[in-house]
């Protein structure tokens, strides 16, 4: 339960800390240029694994690149293709959301794209399920792209480890 909790502070942007924050540190920061099918099929609007209506695009070749699984399956998806997100989907025109159209533009088609990544080890000072101190060590993997002008990202992160308090420091 408490790996949990933490994992979903840390999805939200927060870094939760039962006492002092020790910090981060980028692991790896790389890029890698992929083709990207931008159809009806893989390009849409789903709330599977985010809660609400998302823009998302799925690209194949994240599979077998990233470190964590991008793919939305334990959420429902059907589709067992790695993903990325735009953000909310439009309900109606000049809503401030996206749509399918806004990466499609009528004109299926194959494009090349830069997916940057980054991958993040934060690490900090907490209590065991013991009520000992120890330092928990979380890895977080950021994606970030453009399609059409519009902004994709995506992140997944790993249970949070105990290890000794020594190590929370840097």
């Amino acid at each position: 339960m408490k790996n949990t909790l933490l994992n979903l502070f840390l999805l939200s942007g927060f870094i939760m800390s039962f006492s002092a924050f020790s910090g981060e540190r980028v692991i790896l920061k790389d890029s890698k240029e992929m083709k990207v099918t931008l159809n009806t099929f893989s390009v849409r609007c789903s709330s599977l694994g985010y809660g609400m209506k998302e823009l998302k695009v799925n690209i194949a070749e994240l599979d077998g690149w990233t470190l964590f699984d991008h793919t939305n399956v334990r959420f429902g998806d059907s589709l067992d293709l790695p993903c990325m997100t735009a953000g909310t989907c439009s309900y109606r025109p000049n809503d401030g959301g996206f749509s399918v159209n806004d990466i499609l533009q009528n004109n299926p088609r194959v494009e090349k794209v830069i997916v940057n990544r980054e991958v993040i080890e934060n690490r900090f000072i907490g209590e065991s399920d013991s009520q000992v101190k120890v330092c928990f060590r979380v890895l977080a993997e950021h994606l970030k792209t453009q399609i059409a002008g519009i902004e994709f990202t995506h992140v997944r992160t790993g249970e949070a480890v105990e290890f000794p308090v020594k190590y929370c420091s840097f």
